[in-house]
């Protein structure tokens, strides 16, 4: 079965704009080392948020390529919108068991 010609242009448009998003948060994660390289910030620390910086993640094949957590089918979104109602760290873990705290960081990042 062949793919109509307007079906693999969008299917190319979404990868290179999945691209995209990912060249700008690696772009922002060397700039971020930078920046706490010139502040002095301990090697720890560093470490710390280069560990929070990878629980988001973008995948084109996991939630039509929105930003995720750790490659799951939970996205950053949704993370916002429960903490946004008011929901306490502790509730979301709680009601989603998966979810770890440096996830619930790593977006408030």
């Amino acid at each position: 079965m062949a793919l109509k010609l307007e079906t693999v242009l969008e299917i190319d448009a979404s990868f290179r704009l999945n691209a995209q998003r990912n060249f700008n948060r690696d772009l922002a994660y060397q700039k971020a080392k930078q920046e706490m390289t010139k502040l002095n910030v301990p090697e720890a620390r560093q470490r710390d948020m280069d560990n929070l910086l990878t629980c988001v993640t973008i995948n084109p094949a996991v939630s039509q390529g929105k930003q995720t957590l750790r490659n799951m089918r939970f996205t950053v979104a949704q993370l916002l919108e429960l903490l946004a109602a008011g929901m306490t760290n502790q509730e979301i873990l709680t009601d989603y068991p998966y979810l770890e705290e440096a996830d619930i960081q790593a977006v408030l990042l």
